[in-house]
């Protein structure tokens, strides 16, 4: 795996704007935006399709947001890793100390897994950037973080033997 950003903005209630709904989850590559539903939103129906976000409810422990993710759609636990059936469920945990996130994942899998399957995870807050923001709809556009590496559109690429990052990792 490699270095990513992650977002996470509050969905506030229209009505008031001061409820918090739920949390939106972005910025990791290998998954869909995730929504972390924390008002007591009814999961869908066992029939409905499953996503590779799932459905996610979350509730406050204290100072950790307590997440359990169902309904999610077959894929990878990790590339060239063991598969995820749909009927996997995953909790997570989200606590913030300081300029660090630390999120602990634990996969459940009756089809592929013989154990709960742990992961962790540690981010931490680039100094300017917001901690706490609405999200807009300039959060969906690419955004290019080194400058030549990409145009928003196409991959970054290197004609074999050419890539001066060849023996980096």
């Amino acid at each position: 795996e490699g270095p990513f950003n992650i977002q996470i903005s509050p969905i506030v209630d229209a009505l008031d704007g001061n409820d918090v709904l739920a949390w939106h989850m972005s910025g990791t590559p290998d998954r869909q935006p995730e929504i972390i539903w924390v008002n007591g939103h009814p999961p869908p129906s066992p029939a409905s399709l499953h996503t590779y976000a799932g459905f996610a409810s979350g509730h406050w422990k204290g100072d950790t947001l307590a997440v359990h993710i169902i309904d999610l759609k077959d894929n990878w636990l990790l590339r060239n890793d063991a598969p995820e059936s749909n009927r996997a469920t995953v909790d997570m945990f989200l606590n913030r100390e300081g300029d660090r996130l630390t999120m602990l994942f634990i996969v459940r899998d009756p089809i592929y897994l013989g154990a709960p399957y742990p992961r962790a995870r540690t981010f931490q807050l680039i100094a300017g950037s917001p901690s706490y923001s609405i999200p807009t709809a300039n959060d969906c556009i690419p955004a290019e973080v080194i400058p030549g590496l990409s145009d928003g559109y196409h991959a970054a690429r290197y004609l074999p033997g050419k890539n001066p990052d060849l023996h980096f990792m």
